[in-house]
Protein backbone atom coordinates (compact mmCIF):
# COMPACT_ATOMS: atom_id res chain seq x y z
CA UNK A 1 0.00 0.00 0.00
CA UNK A 2 3.19 2.94 0.69
CA UNK A 3 4.58 3.70 -2.59
CA UNK A 4 8.26 4.07 -1.69
CA UNK A 5 8.57 6.39 -4.85
CA UNK A 6 6.77 9.02 -3.05
CA UNK A 7 7.79 11.36 -0.39
CA UNK A 8 6.19 11.11 3.00
CA UNK A 9 4.45 14.43 2.75
CA UNK A 10 2.26 13.04 0.11
CA UNK A 11 1.23 10.24 1.37
CA UNK A 12 -2.21 11.25 2.80
CA UNK A 13 -5.02 8.93 1.07
CA UNK A 14 -8.74 9.11 1.47
CA UNK A 15 -9.89 6.24 3.51
CA UNK A 16 -11.99 5.58 0.40
CA UNK A 17 -8.78 4.89 -1.25
CA UNK A 18 -7.48 2.48 1.25
CA UNK A 19 -10.69 0.52 1.37
CA UNK A 20 -10.75 0.32 -1.99
CA UNK A 21 -7.38 -1.02 -2.42
CA UNK A 22 -8.02 -3.36 0.68
CA UNK A 23 -10.54 -4.69 -1.06
CA UNK A 24 -9.46 -5.21 -4.56
CA UNK A 25 -6.76 -7.31 -2.65
CA UNK A 26 -9.61 -9.36 -1.57
CA UNK A 27 -9.90 -8.18 2.23
CA UNK A 28 -13.11 -8.03 3.83
CA UNK A 29 -13.50 -4.13 4.26
CA UNK A 30 -16.81 -4.64 5.72
CA UNK A 31 -15.25 -6.30 8.60
CA UNK A 32 -12.57 -3.73 8.82
CA UNK A 33 -15.34 -0.29 9.25
CA UNK A 34 -17.27 -2.58 11.72
CA UNK A 35 -13.87 -3.02 13.83
CA UNK A 36 -13.10 1.12 13.39
CA UNK A 37 -16.73 1.65 14.29
CA UNK A 38 -16.78 -0.16 17.03
CA UNK A 39 -13.09 1.77 18.67
CA UNK A 40 -15.16 5.28 17.70
CA UNK A 41 -17.95 4.08 19.36
CA UNK A 42 -16.09 2.49 22.38
CA UNK A 43 -13.84 6.24 22.82
CA UNK A 44 -16.85 8.01 22.70
CA UNK A 45 -18.58 6.77 25.71
CA UNK A 46 -15.33 6.83 27.52
CA UNK A 47 -15.08 10.96 26.75
CA UNK A 48 -18.93 11.34 26.77
CA UNK A 49 -18.34 12.42 30.82
CA UNK A 50 -15.70 15.12 29.85
CA UNK A 51 -17.62 16.76 26.52
CA UNK A 52 -20.85 16.98 29.13
CA UNK A 53 -18.91 18.86 31.13
CA UNK A 54 -17.30 21.59 28.20
CA UNK A 55 -21.15 21.77 27.24
CA UNK A 56 -22.23 23.09 30.88
CA UNK A 57 -19.37 25.09 30.63
CA UNK A 58 -19.97 26.46 26.91
CA UNK A 59 -23.57 26.95 28.11
CA UNK A 60 -22.21 29.81 31.00
CA UNK A 61 -21.16 31.45 27.94
CA UNK A 62 -24.03 31.37 25.41
CA UNK A 63 -27.59 31.91 24.94
CA UNK A 64 -29.34 28.54 26.20
CA UNK A 65 -31.54 27.99 23.12
CA UNK A 66 -27.90 28.03 20.97
CA UNK A 67 -26.66 24.07 20.07
CA UNK A 68 -22.73 23.66 19.51
CA UNK A 69 -20.62 20.85 18.38
CA UNK A 70 -17.25 19.45 18.85
CA UNK A 71 -15.40 18.09 15.98
CA UNK A 72 -12.67 15.06 16.66
CA UNK A 73 -10.50 13.65 14.59
CA UNK A 74 -9.76 10.14 15.24
CA UNK A 75 -6.42 8.50 14.06
CA UNK A 76 -6.40 4.80 13.56
CA UNK A 77 -3.60 2.43 12.93
CA UNK A 78 -4.46 -0.69 10.65
CA UNK A 79 -1.66 -3.12 11.63
CA UNK A 80 -0.17 -6.03 9.00
CA UNK A 81 -3.07 -8.23 10.02
CA UNK A 82 -5.08 -5.53 9.29
CA UNK A 83 -6.35 -4.77 13.04
CA UNK A 84 -7.03 -1.44 13.65
CA UNK A 85 -5.61 0.64 16.72
CA UNK A 86 -6.61 4.28 17.53
CA UNK A 87 -3.50 6.26 17.98
CA UNK A 88 -4.84 9.67 19.06
CA UNK A 89 -8.18 11.74 18.95
CA UNK A 90 -7.39 15.18 17.81
CA UNK A 91 -9.28 17.95 19.44
CA UNK A 92 -9.10 20.37 17.31
CA UNK A 93 -8.32 18.38 13.54
CA UNK A 94 -6.51 19.86 10.74
CA UNK A 95 -8.57 21.65 7.58
CA UNK A 96 -6.29 22.43 5.72
CA UNK A 97 -6.84 22.15 2.14
CA UNK A 98 -3.39 22.00 1.35
CA UNK A 99 -2.69 18.39 -0.28
CA UNK A 100 -3.87 16.56 -3.22
CA UNK A 101 -6.40 14.11 -1.61
CA UNK A 102 -8.34 17.83 -0.39
CA UNK A 103 -7.77 18.77 -3.80
CA UNK A 104 -9.13 16.12 -5.31
CA UNK A 105 -12.12 16.44 -2.98
CA UNK A 106 -12.80 19.51 -4.00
Amino acid sequence: LFDQRRSLKDQKRTVTSVMKTLEMLGHDTDKIWASIKDIVFKTLICIAPLTKVEQLNMDNFKATNTQHFHLLGFDILLDDDLNPFLLEINGFPSMRTDSEVYDSMM
